[in-house]
């Protein structure tokens, strides 16, 4: 344990526990508690507390967050019978810039042989038959 003691002291980092650290607080994060607690008194809990606020102020786990902002882009929060009923595959969005037969692809693309697709302005391309062209 002094060899894992030693790396992170020499990367500016201090090992939480004596025997066997498992995490460790930066010295800058330390300057700073220190710093704050002896100008504004501020106990540990509250400065802990600021830096969990500071990293991640939801108070969710980032795979409920991520849900969460699925829902809203995808207007599952709108859903009459709430989040629960939204079943799989309808928060997905389509990519404008992708070909979709009936939307911004002609009906009759079968028939071309083959297609060009030419950039626009923002990026997304109009299929152009290269036969005609």
């Amino acid at each position: 344990t002094s060899n894992t003691h030693q790396e992170l002291l020499r990367v500016c980092w201090f090992p939480s526990t004596s025997v066997g650290p498992k995490s460790a607080v930066a010295f800058h994060v330390l300057e700073k508690y220190h710093l704050l607690l002896f100008e504004s008194k501020v106990s540990s809990y509250e400065f802990y507390d600021a830096l969990v606020q500071r990293t991640n102020n939801t108070g969710l786990t980032p795979p409920k967050w991520q849900h969460l902002k699925m829902l809203k882009c995808s207007g599952g929060g709108h859903d009459p019978e709430g989040i629960d009923a939204t079943k799989q595959g309808e928060c997905t969005i389509l990519c404008p810039a992708c070909p979709h037969p009936g939307k911004n692809f002609p009906p009759d693309w079968e028939k071309v042989q083959q297609f060009t697709f030419t950039g626009t302005q923002h990026g997304q391309g109009a299929p152009v038959d290269s036969a005609a062209a």
